[in-house]
């Protein structure tokens, strides 16, 4: 053009400008991002899905299993099925008449005559003091002292057999757990007889008679596991990879193994209430609170195999499952142990039932069950534990350390679907007490609680509030760097 004018009057308008993409880029630009953004969303999205798919199985069954799923049942299952049954009904029947027995017992105790019966004993009393005075030809004052003098001899004479048969059953107890000829060979009845027999004693010889039963209470707790151990590996069933291997044991040969295991089950909840009874009485002869009980023994040794197999495969490093950006893997076979084996002792369970004279009330299937689920959960506690100082000293890892912390609340979602609330509490108790943060950071990055009458136990709303908090910090520092 020879003028500015010309060109003024056939310039290009602002909306040629851009449909010629001269004006406008950063409207499209936005568009197009916001595009992309939300396709690769949506292929991340489901790639994760696919990761947590479960796959499906490639169990074969039995034809025994196939034919009770089509409701085919051989005659020796019902002829079983029906001696159980008969065998239940014996033992209503024995219950209820035991029941009628001792309710008769306590309603003719409740309607007896106390008073008449008292005021014959007195009256008895008095012709003997009587008596003892027309023998002795003088009053009744030194009577009653001799009476006391009596009394006090006696009272020393109990506490002397009590004292004497304590050194006596703490001998034999001690001399069985470091002899170790079996599980059987233990007095166990021994040492519950000894919790109320050194309840009566003196302080001192209280004391002494604690000191002795606390002595020998660790040998008798790793006997009875390492027994345990023993026999779970005989069965052929425990660890269940080890049995995929193996193809199991003798038939006869692990059925005992199963009922062996299960009677030492019970035989480690009674020294484990023998020792918390012993606990206690040490706290209170120390003017110190009572504590909390432990994770059951019996369910720390079932959990023992299983967590050495699970360390071997994801905390040796040369193994190639130990890696830091897939801790997904390892909470997986957890929650697969968790659940594959509370299966297996659920089973156990049914086909060995605990007996009724040998356990308590607290012995029973749901407390197994659950005490196995929550040492596993604590193991990925310690999983957790040993991985998050690496992760926080690293300012590059803050993606890999979101990323475990978002696997360990899928974790605790999945073992309390196996294990119940104790099971994520468990899970969970380091960031209740902020020890992970602490240990890693050397501060605390999330508040304490306001005060001790505010616990932070239990998996409630205050450790939601702070996993949240702590993962939001986590995320908003990530976005920034």
């Amino acid at each position: 053009f020879r003028s500015l004018d010309q060109w003024l009057k056939v310039r290009p308008s602002a909306a040629q400008l851009v449909e010629l993409g001269i004006l406008g880029r950063d409207q499209r630009f936005a568009v197009a991002r916001e595009v992309i953004d939300r396709f690769l969303r949506a292929k991340a999205q489901e790639k994760e899905d696919e990761l947590a798919r479960i796959p499906p199985g490639n169990f074969v069954y039995s034809p025994q299993v196939l034919a009770l799923l089509e409701g085919e049942a051989s005659p020796t299952r019902l002829q079983e099925l029906r001696s159980q049954r008969g065998n239940l009904s014996s033992r209503v029947e024995a219950a209820s008449a035991r029941w009628a027995q001792e309710a008769e017992a306590c309603r003719a105790s409740a309607c007896s005559r106390r008073l008449p019966d008292a005021s014959a004993r007195v009256s008895q009393a008095l012709t003997l003091l009587e008596a003892h005075r027309a023998a002795a030809g003088g009053s009744l004052a030194g009577v009653f002292d001799e009476l006391h003098a009596f009394q006090r001899l006696l009272a020393k004479r109990r506490c002397l057999e009590d004292v004497v048969a304590m050194v006596e059953k703490t001998d034999r107890v001690r001399e069985a757990a470091f002899a170790w000829a079996g599980a059987k060979s233990l007095p166990i009845a021994d040492l519950e007889e000894l919790l109320p027999l050194c309840a009566r004693l003196p302080s001192r010889s209280r004391s002494v008679g604690l000191r002795r039963l606390r002595f020998v209470m660790e040998p008798l707790r790793l006997a009875l596991a390492q027994e345990l151990v023993t026999t779970l590996r005989s069965s052929g069933r425990w660890p269940l990879e080890a049995a995929a291997a193996a193809n199991g044991a003798a038939g006869a040969a692990a059925e005992a193994a199963k009922a062996r295991a299960i009677g030492l089950c019970v035989d480690l909840g009674r020294v484990q209430r023998a020792e918390l009874e012993l606990r206690r009485m040490e706290d209170a002869a120390n003017g110190k609170a009572a504590q909390a009980g432990d994770i059951p023994w019996a369910c720390q040794a079932l959990a023992s195999p299983l967590i050495a197999r699970f360390r071997h495969h994801f905390c040796r490093p040369d193994s190639d499952l130990c890696r830091m950006d897939k801790p997904e893997w390892g909470f997986r076979y957890l929650v697969e142990l968790a659940s594959d084996h509370s299966g297996e002792l659920e089973r156990w369970l049914k086909e060995h039932p605990i007996q009724e004279d040998s356990a308590s009330s607290s012995d029973s299937s749901s407390d197994f069950l659950t005490g196995l689920a929550v040492a596993i959960a604590g193991e990925a506690r310690l999983f957790v534990r040993t991985r998050l100082p690496a992760l926080v000293a690293d300012a590059e890892a803050k993606s890999l350390l979101l990323h475990m912390m978002h696997h360990l609340v899928r974790f605790h979602t999945d073992i309390c679907a196996v294990g119940g609330p104790d099971a994520g509490a468990a899970a969970f108790a380091d960031f209740d007490a902020n020890r992970l943060l602490v240990e890693a950071t050397g501060k605390v990055e999330i508040e304490s609680p306001a005060s001790p009458s505010q616990p932070a136990g239990g998996g409630g709303g205050l450790l939601g509030v702070r996993l949240v908090k702590g993962l939001s910090k986590l995320a908003s520092s990530a976005e920034e760097g």
